[in-house]
């Protein structure tokens, strides 16, 4: 968006747009960007981006936090699998509804992202829109330990190349790396030319378009002999099996009643502090509240009474 504005946290769903036009006597082509905030527990929000409209143009990215292994792959899981299981939903409805052969045009479309001749195409389970995973906090990614560098970069490399997807990492402090990065963007959004470079897969912040990379460079995961006799088939599953083991992934958070933990509910952030409407706010919980332990005690006294006349709750 070519703003040099710090960015402020993401609340829920936001949306957003950049224009560009790619020549004197063109009409400005417009990106419409999605951006979700919350983690997991508001992933369903998703779902409006993908429509008739727009799933013929779908990018998606992923921004995953290097410092935090023990999310990584339930987070990346989650993220690859609810949002490919609703574009698979939207494409069989329109199928069903204008007959149209869509899913076939879209499922080519994303295998055509591929070169034919890659080796490793007929393994990879390349996802149906465009896929970009970034790994921010590179800088705090490089105070971790060597062979735990070694195992998340290889990780995300397999996961990237595996779903046909570009992996990129970068930090708020790494500005070549900000720039390739939005070239690229800017090349997915409008089409502008851009300076295809050797992937950097090493020692530098990675930089690795879809199908610049393969299964051979990357290598088999590091697994205990128990591992390695068990019953894992596919290559995703050996590589679940070893990134799960050496970081114990945590559970996915779950979202209170109102859909939003307390760290992302809008009424409890000073961003968007109204001391008069807080005030009537937190005067309207404390009776909610006040109503919630009467019920609980008069509910407490009925079955006390159903239980002394004998009644039985099935």
């Amino acid at each position: 968006l070519e703003k040099d504005e710090n960015p402020k946290p993401t609340l829920a769903l936001e949306y957003n747009f950049a224009r560009k036009s790619l020549g004197p006597y063109v009409a400005k082509s417009v990106a419409h960007i999605w951006e979700l905030g919350g983690g997991p527990k508001l992933s369903n929000l998703l779902d409006v981006t993908v429509s008739k409209d727009s799933i013929e143009n779908l990018c998606y990215i992923v921004v995953v936090d290097l410092s935090s292994p023990k999310e990584l792959w339930v987070n990346l899981m989650h993220f690859l699998s609810s949002y490919e299981a609703r574009i698979m939903q939207v494409l069989e409805r329109i199928s069903i509804k204008s007959k149209e052969n869509l899913r076939h045009e879209i499922l080519a479309k994303a295998q055509a992202r591929i070169d034919e001749k890659h080796i490793d195409r007929e393994l990879m389970n390349i996802f149906p829109v465009s896929l970009i995973i970034i790994g921010s906090k590179y800088d705090e990614f490089l105070k971790q330990r060597e062979d735990d560098r070694k195992l998340i970069t290889l990780f995300l490399r397999f996961l990237a190349h595996y779903h046909g997807g570009a992996l990129f990492f970068t930090s708020t402090s790494d500005p070549t790396a900000k720039k390739r990065i939005g070239n690229y963007l800017s090349h997915i959004a409008f089409g502008t030319p851009i300076a295809i470079i050797p992937p950097i897969t090493q020692d530098k912040a990675l930089h690795i378009l879809p199908g610049q990379d393969s299964f051979a460079l990357i290598g088999f995961p590091p697994l205990d002999k128990e591992l390695r006799m068990g019953s894992e088939k596919s290559p995703l599953t050996f590589w679940q099996s070893a990134f799960c083991q050496k970081f114990p992934q945590v559970a996915l958070p779950l979202p209170n009643e109102s859909g939003l933990s307390a760290k992302y509910d809008p009424a409890l952030s000073k961003q968007f502090a109204e001391p008069q409407v807080d005030s009537v706010r937190q005067s309207k919980d404390d009776e909610l509240e006040r109503y919630r332990r009467q019920s609980e005690r008069s509910m407490r006294e009925q079955l006390k009474q159903a239980a002394a006349d004998g009644l039985i709750f099935v």
